[in-house]
C-alpha cells in the first residue's frame, strides 16, 4: 500500500510539470482500447479458426490452403470464383429441411442468431459482414454439410455432387482447410434440429464421408465440446494415444516444455539411405493406432504405413498451419513431417521406405514424393528439442554417430546379404587361412630345415 502511494504521488507530481492539455474524448478512447487489450485471464481464448500467416502461405506453390470449388464459413465467401457452389448449397438447404413435414428454417435461424456472438469470437479475424448475411451463411453453410453427408450415407446415386467422379473429392478436400471452417457447435446444433431420427451421430457421419481420404481408427474419446470444427476432429483422431502425463488438461499434448538438464538433442537426423549405410534398420509397425507412432529401439525404427495420395500435401500442410497458429494445439503432425522430411531427401530414400512397406503412394514417380515432402515444412516454425519425438531424434543421431554399428551395418550388406555372398566370405576365409599356415611352414622350413 505504501508503495501504491507513492508511486501516485510521484504520477501526480509529473503530471504539474506538463504544460499541455489532454483531450478528454481521446483519453476515453485510448482508456477503452486499453480495456479491451486486458481481458480476464481465466477467460479461454475462444479463437479457434485461423488465417494461414503469410509466412506459411507464402512458402506453399500449391496453394494448399485456398478452396478449389466450395466457401465454408466467412473467410472466403466474398470468392466470385466459388459462387457457381452457392446454387448447390441452396437446394441442400430445401432437401435437408424437406426431411421432415414441419419447417425449421425460422427455428434454425433464430437458434444459430443466439449463437452469433460466440461463432464470431471463434475466428481470428472481425468479419465484416452485417448480422443476417452472417447469420443465413452459417445456416446454409451448416445445413449443406450435413446433407452432404447424409447423401454419402444413403449412398444416392442421382445427386449431382455425389454421382460426378471429380466433384466430390474436391469438395471434401476443401471442408478441411484451416480457413474453410464452421465451428463444429454450429454443425451440432443444427444436425440436432434438422435430423430428427438418426443411428448415426454427426461425427459417425463425418467419419463414414472421410473414409475413402485417410484411415479412420476405431475410438473415439474425446467429447463434442473439445472439439473446434471438422480440421480439429481429424486432427485429434489420427494423434497417437500419449501417456497420461503428457496431456494438457484440455486434451492438447503439451507443445513446449522446459528444457531438461544438459546438453540439447540433436536437432537434425541423416536420411533414411545414410542411417541404412549407419546400421539404422527400417521396420513396418502395424500394432498402432495411428500413423505418427514412430518409435526407435536397438538401432530398428519402426515406422507405421504411410499413404500418400493426391490431397496428402493439402491436408498435412492444414494440420500443420491449425499447429502453428493454435497455442496448444500440439506439434504431432508438424514434428512427424519434419522426421519425414529429415529421412527423405532423395528418390533413394523413398525406394528405401518403399521397400520396408513404409510408404505407398499413387503418385508419378519417387522423385515427385521426395519433392513434395522437402517443400513441405517451409516456412513452418519446430521447436527441435521439445515435441513428442523428442528422444527419437537425440537416439537416432546418437546411433548412427558410433562407428561399430557403420561397420556391422557393412560387413552385413557386403557378406551376410545373400548366400552367394556367404560363400564368397568362407571361401576368402578359407584362402586367407590356406595362405597364412603355408607361409608359416615355409618360414619355418627355411630356418629348421632337418625337424620337417
Amino acid at each position: 500500500m505504501e508503495n501504491d502511494r507513492k508511486a501516485i504521488e510521484k504520477a501526480e507530481n509529473l503530471s504539474k510539470h506538463v504544460a499541455v492539455d489532454i483531450n478528454s474524448a481521446w483519453l476515453n478512447s485510448m482508456n477503452a482500447k486499453l480495456a479491451a487489450s486486458n481481458p480476464n485471464p481465466s477467460t479461454k481464448d475462444p479463437t479457434t479458426i485461423f488465417r494461414v500467416p503469410p509466412i506459411i502461405r507464402q512458402a506453399d506453390a500449391s496453394n494448399a490452403y485456398d478452396p478449389q470449388i466450395i466457401s465454408i464459413g466467412p473467410f472466403h465467401m466474398s470468392n466470385k470464383q466459388l459462387q457457381s457452389m452457392e446454387e448447390h448449397k441452396w437446394r441442400y438447404l430445401n432437401n435437408l429441411l424437406s426431411r421432415s413435414p414441419y419447417s425449421k428454417l425460422k427455428v434454425c435461424l433464430m437458434e444459430i442468431k443466439a449463437m452469433e456472438a460466440q461463432a464470431r469470437s471463434c475466428y481470428s479475424e472481425s468479419i465484416n459482414v452485417g448480422s443476417d448475411e452472417f447469420v443465413q451463411m452459417m445456416v446454409i453453410d451448416g445445413c449443406f454439410i450435413i446433407e452432404l453427408f447424409l447423401k454419402q450415407e444413403e449412398a444416392i446415386g442421382v445427386d449431382p455432387i455425389h454421382r460426378t467422379a471429380w466433384m466430390l473429392p474436391i469438395i471434401a478436400r476443401d471442408m478441411l482447410l484451416l480457413e474453410n471452417q464452421l465451428p463444429l457447435f454450429i454443425l451440432q446444433r443444427l444436425f440436432e434440429l434438422t435430423v430428427e431420427s438418426s443411428q448415426s451421430s454427426l461425427i459417425d457421419l463425418a467419419f463414414d464421408f472421410y473414409r475413402h481420404l485417410f484411415q479412420i481408427y476405431d475410438g473415439m474419446q474425446q467429447s463434442m465440446g473439445s472439439i473446434h470444427h471438422l480440421l480439429h476432429l481429424f486432427h485429434l483422431h489420427l494423434l497417437p494415444s500419449p501417456p497420461p502425463d503428457d496431456l494438457h488438461p484440455n486434451g492438447y499434448s503439451r507443445l513446449y516444455s522446459m528444457p531438461s538438464a544438459g546438453p540439447p538433442p540433436p536437432r537434425l537426423i541423416p536420411s533414411a539411405t545414410d542411417l541404412q549405410r549407419a546400421g539404422v534398420r527400417f521396420k513396418r509397425n502395424s500394432k498402432v493406432s495411428s500413423f505418427l507412432d514412430v518409435k526407435f529401439s536397438k538401432g530398428v525404427m519402426e515406422i507405421p504405413l504411410l499413404s500418400i495420395y493426391e490431397y496428402t500435401d493439402h491436408l498435412f500442410r492444414n494440420f500443420m498451419a491449425f499447429e502453428q497458429c493454435h497455442p496448444i494445439a500440439g506439434d504431432h503432425f508438424t514434428t512427424y513431417t519434419i522426421l519425414m522430411n529429415c529421412l527423405i531427401n532423395t528418390s533413394a530414400d523413398v525406394d528405401l521406405l518403399n521397400q520396408n512397406k513404409i510408404i505407398e503412394h499413387r503418385l508419378g514417380s519417387n522423385d515427385e514424393v521426395a519433392r513434395l515432402i522437402n517443400e513441405m515444412t517451409n516456412g513452418v516454425a519446430f521447436d527441435h528439442e521439445n515435441g513428442y519425438l523428442p528422444g527419437l531424434f537425440k537416439e537416432v543421431r546418437g546411433y548412427s554417430e558410433e562407428a561399430w554399428h557403420a561397420w556391422r551395418a557393412s560387413m552385413v550388406r557386403n557378406y551376410f546379404s545373400s548366400p552367394w555372398a556367404f560363400i564368397s566370405l568362407i571361401a576368402g576365409l578359407f584362402a586367407f587361412i590356406l595362405t597364412t599356415t603355408m607361409s608359416i611352414f615355409g618360414i619355418y622350413s627355411h630356418f629348421h630345415p632337418h625337424q620337417l
